[in-house]
């Protein structure tokens, strides 16, 4: 009789800060921050089965990663079912999610213990930002040491912090859909260096560094949240040739609310739509529903505490 094995992975989603050098200015190229957030969660189900199976959400993105891991760790079988996912293209990094825990609900179906940066690799991920890899991996605040324009090279791992338990964030995903797939790699080819743009890079590493990381060490959220806004738009600057302006326009009005709104610390999620708020999670609910009465978007408003810890596997048999 063949003891059956069953996995589950559940995966957090993660907020995108921006990217430092987006633009090519001298040293290395994009260099990203960001965090995991507790919700909403990638769950992957496995078990052994005699065929390579794959069911539930995204059942053709999924079933791609499946067999790019079955050519390249021979995981050659396995019944794969994806029970919930974040929303797509929004900006809240449901791809990568997707394809490390599909990767990873193979892999401890066969006991392989893999580097989460190595599978990465093998799926291709990771050609502009490890963010979402890092959150998988480790959850919290990560930043990557961008890329130094090798194919195949990625982003390392620099720095994780956890983000203090107090803190909460405010989620809001617009109706329509963020820059992906081929109109993104068309939106990085079209940024130049420039001298302008230098100024903007040496000004990104400067919040990031001198007040943005601190802050977070020391649990300003004050501080921490003006530096995130900063950040935020001088970053959109660098991008706003390819999505319109500072922010894109799906977001734009949501930014708006939350600048009237006086929250601590806002931006757009990478390419958006989704924007988020950080606040302390005495006031976080209250600002929630004055945002869902603004927008008249009740339903895809939420608060939601940081993920420290990553992804979580469990096997049973």
């Amino acid at each position: 009789m063949v003891m059956r094995v069953r996995v589950w992975v559940s995966a957090p989603s993660r907020l995108h800060f921006g990217m430092i050098n987006p633009v090519g200015v001298e040293g290395r190229l994009y260099v990203s921050l960001g965090i995991g957030i507790e919700e909403p969660r990638t769950v992957v189900e496995a078990e052994t089965y005699d065929e390579l199976v794959v069911e539930g959400l995204h059942k053709r993105l999924a079933q791609k990663y499946a067999e790019r891991v079955a050519r390249v760790f021979g995981t050659w079988s396995g019944r794969i079912r994806i029970h919930s996912t974040a929303p797509r293209h929004v900006g809240l990094g449901s791809t990568t999610q997707i394809a490390l825990s599909v990767a990873y609900a193979l892999l401890s179906l066969y006991r392989r213990e893999e580097k989460v940066v190595n599978v990465a690799k093998a799926l291709g991920l990771g050609e502009q930002s490890g963010v979402g890899t890092y959150v998988f991996e480790r959850g919290g605040f990560v930043l990557d040491g961008g890329v130094i324009g090798i194919k195949g090279s990625f982003p390392p791992l620099i720095l994780k912090l956890d983000v203090p338990e107090w803190w909460r964030f405010i989620v809001t995903i617009p109706l329509g859909r963020g820059v992906s797939g081929r109109a993104e790699k068309r939106a990085f080819a079209s940024l130049k260096p420039s001298k302008e743009n230098e100024k903007l890079v040496h000004g990104a590493a400067h919040v990031t560094l001198c007040k943005l990381l601190p802050a977070l060490l020391e649990e300003d959220l004050e501080v921490f949240g003006k530096a995130l806004i900063e950040l935020q738009e001088i970053v959109g600057t660098m991008f706003s040739q390819a999505q319109g302006d500072i922010y894109s326009p799906l977001s734009a009005k949501v930014i708006e609310v939350l600048r009237e709104l006086r929250v601590e610390g806002y931006g757009q999620s990478s390419w958006g739509p989704a924007v988020y708020a950080v606040t302390s999670d005495d006031k976080a609910e209250i600002v929630a529903n004055k945002i869902r009465r603004r927008l008249k978007i009740k339903n895809r408003t939420f608060v939601v505490k940081a993920d420290n810890q990553g992804a979580k596997i469990m096997v049973t048999k």
